[in-house]
């Protein structure tokens, strides 16, 4: 479950992952940590649950990761200090840039 304290984080981090183009078949997930993360830890983390990391945020202990294992947010979920894990593909959404754009 997530804390009202990193809500903000969480979507401005969600964004940011978006901005990166992923690969075929893989997926990106935005992973929150109960409070900050090396990124070494990170690196393993993210390795041992199949995936691969994209960016790291130590100081506010949040990371991109990818990956294309159908597992890798349940696996992610269960290492110690993850507080939860999301896929980026619910959080897409397109800006207009003009206010009369359909």
């Amino acid at each position: 479950m997530l804390r009202p304290q990193h809500v903000l984080t969480f979507g401005a981090t969600a964004a940011l992952a978006l901005a990166f183009a992923g690969s075929a078949g893989a997926a990106r997930f935005v992973v929150i940590y109960s409070s900050h993360v090396s990124q070494p830890v990170a690196e393993r983390h993210v390795a041992r649950a199949g995936g691969q990391l994209v960016a790291a945020y130590p100081q506010i202990g949040v990371v991109v990761a990818e990956s294309s294992d159908p597992g890798f947010e349940s696996a992610i979920e269960r290492l110690p200090r993850v507080q939860g894990a999301t896929a980026t593909t619910a959080f897409a959404w397109r800006a207009r840039c003009r206010a009369n754009e359909p």
